[in-house]
This record gives C-alpha cells, structure tokens and sequence, in this order.
C-alpha cells in the first residue's frame, strides 16, 4: 500500500453503492485487506486500472476515493493528500496507528455489516456486462471473511501479525458439590488467506456457548439423568457405569470434545469420544489440540476404517466427510452427537441429517435401550450469505411437540426442543446476533 488510506475515506457510500460496479467494490474489499491484514494479499493484483472506464459509473482510483458516506448522504467527495514517495518511514508510522484506530475499526466493521445486509438488493440492479464469473459469490465471500476477521482484531489477540492464538477456556463445571473448573488451551491457528474452507482453524462462539451448557449441566448434556453428583467426588467409589461413546462433527479446533472428555473424567464415568472433522489442517491443528490437553499415555493408532487417528484418554480424532457418512455398526452406534456451527449451506443441515441417522444409537424398548440424543448449537446470524441459515435445521429435522414413543413406522430424527440464548460479551462475530441450541431426538 503505497499511501496509506482510512476506511473512512476509501469505502464507497453505502447510500449509494448502486453507483459502483461490482469491481470497484471488489477492490474496496482489497484495500481493506491489503490495511489490516497486508501479507494476505502480498501477491494480489490490482485492479485499480480497470476500475477508471466504468461505463458511466463513478470513477474510483487511489488518487481520487470519495468519501465513505455512511450515514450522511450530503458528505462531499475528499481527495486524498498527496505525500512523498520517500517518506516510507512515516508511511510505515501512520499505518500502526491507523490500524490501532478503534473508529476506522469500528467504521469498517459498521460498514461491511451494512454491505452485507444491503447486497442482495444490490446486485440485482448490476448489468450483465458488469459481471465477471462468480463475482457475487466472491463479494460476499470476501466481505464475510473480513468481517469476521476484523471484528476479531484487537489488541488481545495476536491476528493483526496473522499468527497462531493459544486460547484458554475456563468453564465452572456442576460436577460435584464444590465447585469446579474445566481448563483447556486450544491453539487457534490463522484462518487460510487463499482456503476459505478451513474455517475449523478457529475456536467459533457456538461451541463454546454449548460448552458453556454442558459444563453447567453435565446430567442433561451428557447423558446421565441417574447419576448421584455426589459420586463424583474423589472420596467415594466411582459410579458404576456404562461407558457413554460421543461423536462430535465438525470438531473444528476440538473444543467440545475435550470438555466432554475432562467432564466424563471430573464425573468419573467411563466415556469415549471421537473428535471429526474434514479438512487436512483442521485434523492436523485438532491432533495437537487434543495431545496438549491429555499430556499423559498419547499414542497414535489405526482406527477400524483404516484411518490414522490419534487416541488419547478416550478421545480420538477420525476425518469424516458428511457427504458420504459410513455406516455405524449397531453395537458402535453412539449415545451422544455433538456440533456447533456447521451448517453454511442448505444442503448442510440434510449431509449433518444422514451422518446422525448412521450413527446415533435408536431406541430399543424390548432390552430397555434408551434412545441417543444430537446437540446442535447453531448462531443467529442477521445479515449476510449465512443469514438464516439456522431455518435449515428445521427443514432436516422437523419439530414435534413431545416423543412419539408408541408411534408405528420408521423411526425419525425430530427437534424436541430449541433453546435461544442471547449474544454473549466477549464472543462470537460482528453479525451474531444470538445462537440455539437444538435437541434432536429418534421419535
């Protein structure tokens, strides 16, 4: 960046984006980019030149950005200062403080929501002629990215030099009579600059407000309505159990499957707990998460598909594709199904759909078998390509008032119950507006 620029100068108005074609907006969005996160797009194109022959459209280049013009449609165009080529140093200066500035923070934040909400309506009034391949998909790919990415920027994190963050989570946890804790550390490894698709690099808000859920209620989340608290407590003998076998999708960073396992531990009920997820960097990323948490007896180990995965007191890390869930042996099947935050297409909710109707355990009354149970935290998400996404679940997995436990049939995956939960300080991204948590049960 040669001249450094504030947000507040360079994004377009919102009030009248529909003078700007999709490139402008597009190199808006590098810009942006290219201030916050400079070695993402050290090798980015500009398209700066291209953006000058708009075909009537406003004319948009680094030596004349209009100014943003977020509330006020009566703001007139600025001109950026010219400045010395050689002055390289004080560039450098400026640039610091311009990304420590909480106001142009704040306004790029402000503003991207806006972009988001407002894009829909936007791109139907492009012509044809403005449009480039998949140049809406992108857009919002890239705004959504930057939202997220900069509404996380701040000085308590390590992101504005796109590193790992080693996040410690401490949950109070209803596990005895006195009060105890959960502690883990997750490394939170950078979200990929060219592979959007890795976002389970990152520790996201749902799963820790249902990890929140679960530590304050361990009997309900985890299964074990008949146990006596109190047998918890080192001074008696351990609770005479079954063990409880969990299956978590998409375990990202594995949040949930750690407290699941050091919650079983605290009860000191047996429990095994298979952490899964897709991408090749996630997997790699949930292994030393899980091998930094269970520091004792760690040991990799060829699990019964032929895959490598990592077991370690109870817990084991598999790759699964939910496009192609294999089918779970009936004795294997698994008592409880945890996920948060997974579904980022309308097909997502029906892939999540067929991996729990493969794998949770269905109730069998004759031997007095109990039915499995899926916990699924989804956010509320009010503006952007994720809007609403949480509706999905519904269509998957339809709604009935109680369990049909005398019903004839096939037996169905239904919502029994949904919790909302308001947004939580200190968590979640700039377009989380609240998150539900979703029972789902065999009827």
């Amino acid at each position: 960046m040669e001249h450094p620029i504030a947000p507040t100068v360079f994004l377009p108005p919102l009030i009248h984006l529909d003078d700007y074609t999709p490139w402008q907006v597009l190199e808006s969005l590098h810009m942006l980019k290219r201030l916050y996160f400079p070695h993402s797009l050290s090798s980015q194109p500009s398209s700066a030149g291209a953006l000058i022959e708009c075909r009537g459209r406003r004319a948009f280049s680094h030596e004349h950005v209009p100014d943003s013009g977020y509330a006020s449609a009566e703001e007139d165009f600025k001109s950026i200062v010219e400045r010395d080529d050689s002055d390289a140093e004080g560039d450098e200066v400026f640039l610091e403080l311009l990304r420590a500035d909480d106001l142009e923070r704040g306004f790029a934040i402000k503003w991207l929501t806006g972009f988001l909400k407002r894009a829909d309506s936007w791109m139907t009034t492009q012509s044809i002629e403005d449009i480039e391949g998949d140049m809406f998909s992108e857009l919002n790919e890239e705004a959504s990215a930057l939202l997220s990415r900069i509404a996380g920027y701040g000085e308590e994190d390590d992101s504005r030099n796109e590193v790992a963050l080693t996040r410690q989570f401490c949950f109070p946890a209803n596990t005895t009579a006195t009060q105890e804790f959960i502690v883990l550390e997750l490394n939170d490894a950078p979200l990929d600059a060219v592979d959007h698709t890795a976002v389970g690099l990152q520790s996201w808000a749902s799963s820790i407000v249902l990890a929140r859920q679960m530590c304050a209620h361990p009997r309900r989340y985890l299964f074990l309505d008949n146990l006596d608290m109190s047998a918890a407590h080192p001074s008696h003998e351990p609770p005479q159990l079954p063990a409880k076998r969990v299956l978590e999708l998409g375990a990202g960073t594995g949040l949930l499957s750690i407290v699941t396992a050091k919650l079983y531990r605290q009860l000191r009920c047996p429990a095994h707990v298979k952490a899964t997820d897709y991408h090749p960097m996630v997997l790699e990323n949930l292994i030393e998460n899980v091998r930094s948490n269970f520091n004792s007896d760690t040991r990799l180990s060829s699990v019964t598909n032929g895959m490598e995965g990592l077991e370690e007191a109870n817990v084991e890390v598999e790759k699964l594709d939910w496009s192609s869930p294999p089918e779970v042996e009936e004795e294997e099947k698994y008592d409880i199904v945890l996920a948060a935050d997974v579904i980022y297409d309308p097909r997502h909710a029906h892939w999540i759909c067929d991996c729990v109707m493969k794998s949770l355990k269905k109730p069998m009354p004759r031997i007095g078998g109990e039915s499995g149970v899926f916990w699924l935290a989804m956010p509320l998400r009010s503006t952007g390509r994720h809007e609403g996404m949480e509706r999905t679940v519904e269509d998957a997995f339809p709604v009935v008032d109680g369990l049909e436990k005398e019903g004839k049939g096939e037996h169905r995956l239904v919502v029994v119950s949904k919790e909302e939960l308001g947004r939580q300080e200190g968590i979640g991204r700039a377009d989380e507006c609240g998150y539900t948590l979703f029972e789902i049960r065999w009827a």
